[in-house]
């Protein structure tokens, strides 16, 4: 039992030197449309779980595309269709999307580091169906843009306060196993 108790303690205490995918911060930036309008805004991307949030990106009006849209739902609810390619967005939790404004982000690079990926055939249109599958007119498609990552900081403690921590650990695993010894 001693051992055990020891054992698992070292791997805690050596636990959080190991590596952890961060998730991503995307920004877009430099984004237009063939008929002048824009997009702007950011999202979190997470590549360790393929999953995408905090996601708030809006587009404004141009010759095609009339009025603006805000995007703040990934399209294909329940299962959406998206990747570290793809980011597929409407502007409302719906379980029809049919006429719905729908945002299709295509990415030159696959997402999950920080850097710069440019956009490749990207486009906003309506939705066609339920599940936002297949656009239809209005649509417009992006001449230029990217979307730059920063990694997201999470808080960790520093290396002082790790080894303080870890003597604390082992500390607290001694005093148990002593305590037992004078029990039994």
């Amino acid at each position: 039992m001693r051992n055990k108790v020891l054992l698992l303690t070292a791997v805690l205490c050596f636990s959080p030197v190991l590596a952890l995918a961060a998730p991503v911060l995307y920004t877009l930036t430099g984004v237009t449309f063939g008929d002048g309008g824009t997009a702007s805004g950011s999202f979190v991307y997470d590549s360790a779980t393929n999953t995408y949030s905090s996601i708030n990106i809006t587009t404004t009006a141009g010759t095609v595309r009339t009025s603006g849209a805000t995007y703040h739902f990934i399209a294909g609810n329940p299962n959406p269709p998206s990747s570290s390619f793809s980011l597929n967005l409407t502007t409302a939790f719906a379980n029809n999307q049919t006429g719905l404004p729908g945002l299709a982000l295509l990415f030159g690079t696959a997402l999950g580091a920080a850097g710069t990926s440019s956009l490749v055939g990207s486009q906003e249109a309506n939705c066609s169906d339920a599940v936002c599958s297949t656009p239809v007119a209005p649509m417009r498609f992006t001449t230029a843009g990217n979307v730059t990552g920063q990694a997201l900081q999470i808080p960790t403690l520093s290396e002082w306060g790790m080894a303080a921590f870890s003597i604390l650990l082992m500390g607290t695993a001694v005093l148990y196993l002593r305590k037992r010894e004078v029990q039994a």
